[in-house]
């Protein structure tokens, strides 16, 4: 029975000039590509993004260290083209909260309402991970930076601790808690215009 290679191996076996050992590698991780991209891309761009993340993978291996674990690492770069696609694709649109009122659903309503009229960051925290806040986050997103975006998913839904999202973003610790809490502001203050234009009934 031949005995399967170890990551390091194939590694080592591309950087020696054999590129045909980046399939199985690829293969090895695809399922966790596909499932980090699903949760920050659209449906119809998740095959690009998968794409290009590949493409940085094999581009980047001369850069692997072995100081921590290879699937550590390329979670790190496909984070990273998620963040890039969103740099890419943001467009703040401000001028469109008009086509939201008929998107949202009374319990949607409930929440923004709850979130607005309270202003502790506390309360906040624990708003945001309420289920009715991610389909009304869905629908804000468009209208956040891509820095913000994947800062906000980072730590306040998927629960990355700041070090863990600094590393994820390739940000220092402090710039990430700075754009962690301006992200939130941001968000707060497009929650509140919605209110304040009244596409939401208070």
């Amino acid at each position: 029975m031949k005995v399967e290679e170890s990551d390091s191996e194939l590694i080592m076996k591309i950087l020696s000039g054999d590129s045909n050992s980046f399939a199985p590698l690829l293969r090895r991780y695809q399922g966790l590509i596909f499932k980090i991209i699903m949760k920050y891309i659209p449906q119809n761009q998740i095959e690009e993004v998968s794409q290009e993340s590949a493409i940085r993978i094999f581009k980047a291996l001369a850069n692997f260290n072995y100081k921590s674990s290879f699937k550590t690492w390329l979670t790190t770069i496909v984070t990273r083209s998620c963040y890039d696609y969103w740099r890419k694709h943001s467009k703040l649109q401000e001028d469109n909260f008009s086509s939201l009122q008929n998107e949202l659903t009374e319990s949607q309503q409930d929440w923004i309402d709850s979130i607005t009229s309270d202003s502790s960051i506390t309360s906040f925290n624990e708003q945001i991970k309420k289920d009715e806040a991610k389909e009304v986050l869905d629908l804000l997103f468009n209208h956040l930076g891509a820095e913000d975006r994947m800062v906000l998913t980072l730590i306040h839904l998927d629960g990355y601790s700041i070090k863990d999202a600094a590393e994820q973003l390739c940000w220092s610790e402090s710039n990430t808690k700075v754009r962690s809490f301006r992200a939130k502001l941001r968000l707060r203050e497009l929650l509140e215009k919605l209110v304040q234009e009244g596409k939401v009934n208070v």
